[in-house]
């Protein structure tokens, strides 16, 4: 019996601190805490022999996760108002500050570093009316010869 409730006993301080482990590793996602999460599922998942796989799958997916905000994420500011300033020559660093706040220019600070939106310019744009009154008319394209001409 009290082998019983001490195995009980574990499995359930088990439960709790990768309860614990699994939101503490949330919360440093969702604050961009990236590489400080990785470290942490790491050695859960390489130091922990007792880890079920449904627990390692779930650690996998937050690294998964974590990769897949980095590759939505992979411009620096200065990328973002270099690219802008070409279709906007006007553009001020307070320009980007609003769009930020308005969240028309979407951000997120990932390892200390803020980091912009893959699609950035495109959702600039379709989202905000005054970006898209300043852009700058695109310039036609030159017209692509017919890779076939077909004989009238």
């Amino acid at each position: 019996m009290r082998k019983s409730a001490m195995i009980l006993s574990f499995i359930i301080l088990c439960g709790i601190a990768y309860g614990q482990n699994i939101d503490e590793i949330d919360i440093l996602i969702e604050k961009g805490e990236f590489f400080r999460a990785e470290n942490m599922i790491k050695q859960e998942l390489f130091n922990n022999e007792a880890l079920s796989q449904a627990k390692a799958k779930d650690y996998w997916d937050r690294l998964t996760r974590i990769d897949n905000i980095r590759k939505d994420y992979p411009y620096t500011h200065d990328e973002v108002f270099k690219e802008l300033k070409s279709e906007m020559p006007d553009l001020t660093p307070s320009d980007i500050s609003r769009w930020e706040k308005d969240t028309t220019l979407e951000c997120r600070i990932i390892d200390g570093r803020k980091k912009y939106f893959r699609s950035f310019s495109y959702n600039l744009f379709a989202l905000n009316r005054e970006a898209a009154g300043r852009r700058l008319p695109k310039k036609p394209s030159p017209k692509k010869p017919k890779k076939y001409d077909p004989i009238r």
